[in-house]
């Protein structure tokens, strides 16, 4: 038997937003339908709308939950940038603005100044590959 569309779907409308590369084509349903005598042709035609409306009706949902999946990935890759930044070299505290989660305590920071200007003398003088330079490994004192 013939295969026929009830209603025929544009992979290109802004229906499916979900981006995964999942295109849902329609309702397919026998074409000998039309050949049936009036009354079972209406029950098929009735059961066959139903199909179609829950067909729809999952489409709409699966867009809204594409729509928040984009919603979600998005914030969970600030998220991730947020950490990213938590796991910095110490030296970059000060330029990654660490001050707005909690104060730098003012012996650290001159430590971490220092101690930078110092890692910038070294490796401007190109000795850094052979001298030891000390790291500060975990957060935990």
């Amino acid at each position: 038997m013939e295969n026929e569309t009830v209603a025929p779907v544009d992979p290109g409308s802004p229906l499916f937003l979900s981006g995964d590369g999942f295109e849902p084509a329609g309702v397919l349903f026998p074409h000998a339908v039309f050949h049936f005598p009036s009354k079972e042709k209406k029950e098929a035609c009735d059961f066959i709308d139903k199909v179609a409306d829950k067909h729809r009706r999952l489409c709409e949902e699966r867009q809204r939950l594409g729509l928040k999946r984009q919603t979600l990935e998005a914030r969970i890759a600030r998220v991730e940038r947020k950490i990213r930044a938590l796991e910095s070299d110490p030296f970059q505290w000060e330029w990654r603005n660490f001050d707005s989660v909690a104060e730098i305590p003012k012996m650290l920071r001159m430590y971490l100044r220092e101690y930078f200007k110092k890692l910038d003398l070294f490796e401007s003088m190109n000795l850094s590959a052979n001298h030891y330079i000390p790291w500060i490994e975990s957060a935990a004192c």
